[in-house]
């Protein structure tokens, strides 16, 4: 079964992306994956949106297949997710936030991060989820 794009059934799903809910009726993305806890398939959904930043490639397989007609703004989404692609061996994006402490360190300059400094969280898709990979001034 290949991955879909569909209004959500329910509100009860969260975005694996930015862990926000999906609310009932809204576009989603669902990547197809083998269920690792047992036989068969399961599904991560995902917004639009994060799936063509965090997961471009196989966003732009689902479009590429048909999917995704409905969706208002999809050449933007294409774009993106095109984008991610081309740039795929570095880290996703997760967010910005002020730094808590002034322990971590930039993973571009190495530099430590001033408290109350604004940070970029940065993350890889790995093991069915994202995994946090540092932050950068």
């Amino acid at each position: 079964m290949g991955h879909v794009i569909e209004p959500a059934s329910s509100g009860r799903a969260k975005c694996r992306g930015c862990g926000a809910k999906i609310d009932k009726d809204e576009l989603r993305f669902g990547e197809r994956q083998p269920n690792a806890f047992g036989e068969g398939e399961m599904t991560l959904w995902l917004h639009l949106r994060c799936a063509a930043y965090k997961r471009p490639e196989p966003f732009l397989e689902t479009i590429a297949e048909g999917h995704g007609k409905e969706v208002e703004d999809i050449d933007e989404l294409s774009e993106i997710a095109q984008f991610g692609v081309a740039h795929r061996r570095v880290p996703r994006i997760n967010g910005a936030s002020l730094a808590p402490t002034g322990r971590a360190r930039c993973r571009c300059c190495r530099e430590l991060i001033d408290k109350d400094a604004w940070r970029i969280e940065l993350v890889y898709f790995e093991g069915y989820r994202f995994e946090p990979s540092g932050y950068i001034h």
